[in-house]
């Protein structure tokens, strides 16, 4: 398993890799300032032959804008590869910004564990 860390220490991803599918588990806060570190966990993980991702949400604290702005660029990235972004796990918040932006009603995939959004596609 490999760590991510924000240089402000707010998130962090912890990645596990299992052939050409991952789980990356997004732990505090996803804002403006600890996007782009996600971004580059993502875009990594894609030049590493990752197709299929499932993001852990359930200990994310906070989303924003710019948080979900990377969800939706790698989902394209993922989907251009023929893979999936999965969302596993949200929290209430987390659900509501989810709902709220639409990502709640697209196509949904059978949880690993828990409430999933499915496949963001």
């Amino acid at each position: 398993m490999a760590s991510v860390p924000s240089p402000d220490g707010t998130f962090r991803c912890e990645v596990i890799q299992l052939d050409h599918f991952v789980v990356v588990a997004l732990i505090g806060e996803l804002d403006a300032a600890s996007a782009p570190e996600f971004g580059e966990c993502l875009a990594t993980l894609a030049r590493l032959g990752a197709t299929s991702v499932e993001l852990d949400v359930s200990e994310l604290d906070y989303l924003d804008s710019a948080g979900m702005a990377i969800f939706r660029q790698h989902r394209d990235a993922l989907a251009a590869l023929g893979g999936s972004l999965i969302i596993k796990d949200p929290t209430t918040k987390a659900f509501r910004l989810f709902d709220a932006t639409g990502v709640a009603r697209l196509r949904t995939a059978a949880p690993a564990g828990g409430r999933s959004l499915g496949a963001l596609r």
